[in-house]
């Protein structure tokens, strides 16, 4: 017991601190309508010349989606590095076999050999993922503000009824429309 390995390193906590804190700025921005309509209008000179807006709604909000899945997807190539993953992904697969192994042939020295492994890569683990979020965190004002712009399109919308899989004529003046908000329901004029 006495040639026992270092205990792991701490985790960086402030890498978690700041994601929460973003997280909840986000959830903020979502919910206040005030900050969520300036949002929408200061990407509206931006998107309604580029996007048809209400002759072909179902077309814009696909261009949106793919765009706003694009962007992330290029930004978190730029951030994470796709062989530090792979070299955890596999580093922790060798961790598994041996902790399966101990567990089969129950040998106790060999899962906590596996255990200690596991709890030393662990803050090596954190970075990468981190490294790979990072880009969400700035990725999600833009999104935001795509869909609030979105979101202030919808709401110009004079429909009466949308059609439904289930209901081709569903009138919001005469059922319960907090059921279905007007802006999730695909609507048809």
């Amino acid at each position: 017991m006495a040639n026992r390995a270092a205990p792991p390193p701490p985790p960086p906590n402030g890498s978690m601190m700041t994601m929460l804190l973003v997280m909840i700025l986000m959830t903020f921005l979502i919910i206040n309508p005030n900050i969520r309509n300036a949002l929408g209008n200061m990407a509206d000179p931006i998107l309604a010349p580029v996007l048809p807006e209400t002759e072909f709604f179902i077309l814009t909000v696909l261009i949106l989606g793919t765009f706003s899945m694009t962007l992330n997807t290029v930004l978190r190539n730029f951030f994470a590095d796709p062989i530090e993953q792979a070299h955890i992904g596999h580093r922790q697969s060798q961790v598994r076999k041996m902790m399966n192994d101990g567990r089969m042939s129950r040998d106790p020295i060999l899962m906590e050999k596996a255990n200690t492994l596991r709890e030393q890569m662990m803050p090596e683990q954190l970075k990468v993922q981190m490294s790979a979020m990072r880009p969400m965190m700035f990725t999600m004002i833009f999104i935001i503000g795509i869909f609030a712009w979105l979101t202030t399109a919808v709401e110009s919308f004079r429909v009466d009824y949308v059609s439904l899989p289930w209901a081709p004529r569903w009138h919001f003046s005469t059922t319960n429309s907090s059921f279905s908000p007007h802006g999730f329901v695909p609507t048809s004029a």
